[in-house]
């Protein structure tokens, strides 16, 4: 991205090439950009594989992370009911065993959390493709 071709509110900080075995973290505040790939023998296979970590900073106790928000998987719920009902201090009485299998979250199955992630980033694309012109400059924004 080129300075001179957008006099707004975005500055270039650089650029990073990534490298086999590298991790490349940043804050979230930064637009960025994955630029083409190819390989450099197309005769052999080869791939890019993209990881994103959303971090949260721990001091900061009212955004919603893994140790507020419980796993969905029905698997996980299955498992605490294992626990209360023969768990190493005995059995759990019916009635407690209710009311903590009822602030329990819905479980989800994975069928249906691929579809929600399907329609989110349906919803994100059509987004970035709607959004690609910024104050007259053309961009190509990287979507996770």
């Amino acid at each position: 991205m080129s300075s001179e071709s957008q006099p707004w509110s975005v500055q270039e900080v650089g650029h990073i090439e990534t490298k086999k075995n590298r991790a490349i973290a940043f804050p979230n505040i930064y637009q960025h950009q994955v630029q083409p790939f190819r390989l450099l023998d197309p005769t052999k296979p080869g791939h890019r594989k993209i990881i994103v970590f959303f971090l949260c900073d721990p001091h900061h106790n009212d955004l919603p992370t893994t140790r507020t928000i419980a796993p969905q998987q029905p698997e996980f719920r299955r498992e605490v009911e294992d626990r209360l009902r023969e768990g190493s201090m005995g059995r759990v009485p019916e009635e407690i065993f209710e009311q903590i299998m009822n602030e329990l979250p819905e479980t989800i199955r994975e069928e249906e959390a691929f579809e929600y992630r399907r329609e989110l980033m349906k919803e994100r694309a059509s987004f970035a493709l709607n959004s690609t012109m910024i104050q007259g400059f053309c961009s190509s924004w990287c979507e996770h």
